[in-house]
């Protein structure tokens, strides 16, 4: 007998997530039977290996075929990849499904639609949108929260934005996403707290179609297991969709399927990691939560006023607004005649600037889509930016992408300078940098290490044991965040230049 005789079935285990019965079988019956996490590699061989022990009675380990392991394994992976069940039901087919946004606006009362149609056309309309966070409770954070507005927003475009906010505990990072999701529909906004390595491939067809994906906390794991446990949400963030060959078991052959799932999908997370893999990190806006004093006093006085009950908005009626707002946003592309523009006065001079300059467009159009009553259209639909797009879009990705150029969030500037008030010219060390205070130790050592990495304080000696590494200020000045990203004037003055030079969109 040899592990080319032995079949492998499963079935689910029950009230047990995760775990299934294994049964191994050869022509002679069953041969070993057991409880095993098919997405545990230590599970699935600890299984492999009691039933090597039987095909194979009297050798020893070492004398086992070299492939032995590789014929088991391939079985339980089949499982693994595919849930038991009919081949048909895990074949997903990459056609979108219909736009649930319009039956479920039809639903809604006359009132609320009337009230989101007058949100839409409000000049002041993104104002409005921020008071309404900050009526969720949503304390300081004004920036992050209409990012984030923006990336659900953005689920409508070919192309959407995606976000890490990254801070402390308890530093209101999940609350800020989780209250601004809350203005989305259900059909548009999709909380996932955990995904899987392939969980994104086994959705019903069409889930994941426009959808804003809300995602929990990211693992604090940063290794190759984990590199590899999101590309698939890389590969759909970059190019909307998702394609798989995986071996799919039908009666007693393994064979070949291709797995289609259809995006494109808007993302965010929140992590407290300081450096977040470099491959998600590039496809995503990396936002930083407010960990100050200010803020903190901020947050005491709006948790000590919801208490006592002061000012409690209705918010149950204009979420319902804001989902009426999102049912009526035109699933379409946004057309920025004045991008070149842009791209004339956008830095250079580091690798990564070339996804950022991406970043921005799409928070561009992110801002036009959420103003479509108020601009112009294609012949084909398409929403046209304006300047004004651009300048709400510039201000809000200041600091975020500056700090990607910089090498510097706003946050480590001003930790850099409270360094320089408190130690000047003297060396100091890990412990005494972590004592300033203001926010976690955890955020100021991560602050310490990309002022490190600017070149703004240098490690004079590294840490040894029990013993703090000590540090010191090289007087050089990062440059200012205001220097890198276009003004508003610097694009208008390069898009009046470029007009006569390219052609105009054709209005409708």
């Amino acid at each position: 007998m040899t592990a080319n005789d032995v079949k492998i079935d499963a079935t689910a285990a029950p009230g047990m997530a995760g775990k299934h019965i294994m049964v191994a079988t050869t022509e002679s019956g069953d041969l070993h039977r057991d409880t095993v996490a098919l997405n545990s590699a230590t599970s699935r061989k600890r299984f492999a290996k009691a039933i090597l022990r039987k095909v194979f009675t009297g050798m020893r380990e070492s004398e086992w075929p070299a492939d032995a392991w590789d014929k088991l394994d391939e079985q339980l992976l089949a499982y693994a990849r595919v849930p038991p069940g009919p081949p048909e039901t895990n074949t997903l087919l990459a056609t979108p499904t219909e736009d649930l946004r319009a039956i479920e606006l039809a639903k809604m009362p006359d009132e609320v639609r009337g009230e989101a149609e007058a949100l839409l056309s409000d000049p002041k309309l993104l104002e409005r949108v921020s008071a309404d966070i900050r009526a969720l409770g949503v304390v300081g954070e004004k920036e992050n929260g209409l990012i984030l507005y923006l990336v659900g927003t953005s689920a409508q475009l070919p192309r959407p934005l995606a976000a890490i906010t990254r801070g402390s505990s308890s530093s209101g990072k999940s609350f800020v996403t989780e209250q601004v999701a809350t203005l989305f529909p259900p059909e548009v906004v999709l909380h996932a707290t955990s995904l899987t390595t392939n969980s994104l491939y086994y959705f019903k067809p069409g889930t994941l179609c426009h959808r804003w994906v809300v995602a929990g906390e990211r693992s604090r794991v940063e290794d190759d297991t984990t590199a590899e446990a999101t590309r698939a949400l890389r590969e759909m963030i970059e190019s909307g969709q998702l394609s798989k060959a995986l071996p799919i078991k039908e009666a007693d052959q393994l064979v070949t399927k291709v797995i289609n799932q259809p995006g494109p999908i808007a993302y965010s997370e929140t992590t407290t990691l300081n450096n977040v893999f470099p491959e998600d990190a590039n496809r995503c806006l990396m936002l930083d939560t407010d960990e100050g004093q200010d803020q903190t006093q901020r947050i005491l006085e709006a948790t000590a006023a919801a208490a006592a009950g002061l000012n409690l908005p209705d918010v149950g009626h204009f979420r319902a607004v804001h989902h009426a707002v999102q049912r009526m946003l035109p699933r379409t592309d946004v057309v920025i005649p004045f991008a070149r523009g842009i791209a004339a006065h956008y830095p250079t001079d580091r690798l990564e600037v070339r996804r950022d300059f991406r970043h921005l467009l799409q928070l561009v159009k992110a801002c036009a889509l959420l103003h479509f009553r108020q601009r112009e259209r294609t012949h084909d639909g398409k929403v046209v930016a304006t300047f004004d797009d651009y300048a709400i879009a510039e201000r809000l990705a200041r600091e975020p992408l500056c700090a990607v150029v910089s090498g510097m969030s706003e946050s480590a500037r001003a930790y850099l300078h409270r360094l320089r008030e408190e130690f000047g010219d003297r060396q100091f060390d890990t412990t005494e940098a972590k004592r300033l205070g203001g926010a976690s130790e955890r955020s100021l050592y991560g602050h310490l290490l990309a002022l490190n990495n600017a070149g703004a304080v240098v490690q004079t000696a590294p840490q040894r044991g029990r013993v703090a590494a000590t540090w010191k200020l090289t007087g050089l000045e990062p440059e200012a965040t205001e220097s890198i990203l276009p003004t508003l004037a610097q694009v208008v003055a390069s898009a009046e230049c470029q007009r006569t030079d390219e052609p105009q969109p054709q209005l409708g």
